[in-house]
């Protein structure tokens, strides 16, 4: 964490953002509070507000220090829109981590998981999906490298993701994005390798064709 100094007796110095975060106030006379909030993926460390106090026969100073913004390894996410990220990110994870996530959105939905980067030890490092509320539901896939499906898709409203690393190398990590999704419509199926969809409507009763690239044959 980051001290803030004190400046005048009218007055508390001006306070810098946290990395991976922002501040909510630009005033910074005696009595005033600003806030911090951390960017999406990451989790608030240490005060989420300070105030300027004034104190006798000195300068003005806040009550606490800025506070930082980390990655937590694994937690409970309930928001019907949220981000999940490797901890450490953007910079390498550590070895030995074993994180656990939990998704769950409201009933009668599902869960949609978007991969925007993904990055691990190959055949060490491994991210699982369980389409599910624990690790006994069934796998959706285990991930490591740098392959993975774009999408991922629950079809209940609870998903379980573990990442374990091992005790040497590690890489850049993973950015998912996940979504609650209407299980009265089916998710956007992936496109084939090396070949399209055809079909624009994905609700119960439509129908998606595939065809592939010139010179390709459907498998």
């Amino acid at each position: 964490m980051f001290a803030v100094p004190r400046t005048s007796a009218s007055q508390c110095s001006s306070v810098p953002e946290p990395r991976f975060g922002k501040r909510i106030g630009n005033d910074f006379g005696i009595g005033t509070v600003v806030l911090f909030e951390c960017n999406p993926g990451y989790a608030l460390h240490g005060a989420t507000a300070i105030r300027c106090e004034a104190i006798p026969n000195t300068v003005a100073q806040w009550n606490g220090t800025v506070p930082t913004c980390i990655v937590p390894c694994g937690g409970l996410l309930t928001s019907r829109k949220g981000t999940i990220l490797s901890p450490g990110y953007p910079e390498p994870y550590a070895n030995y981590l074993n994180c656990i996530w939990k998704v769950s959105v409201p009933e009668g939905t599902g869960i949609q998981i978007q991969v925007i980067t993904f990055a691990t030890e190959h055949n060490w490092d491994s991210l699982d999906f369980f389409d599910g509320v624990d690790g006994n539901a069934p796998r959706l896939g285990s991930y490591s490298g740098t392959t993975i499906p774009q999408l991922l898709n629950s079809t209940s409203n609870n998903i379980y993701l573990t990442f374990q690393s091992d005790i040497s190398v590690s890489a850049a990590g993973f950015h998912l994005e996940y979504t609650a999704i209407g299980l009265d419509s089916c998710p956007e199926p992936q496109h084939p390798l090396n070949g399209v969809n055809v079909g624009q409507r994905f609700t119960v009763g439509d129908m998606v064709s595939f065809q592939c690239d010139q010179g390709y044959s459907l498998k």
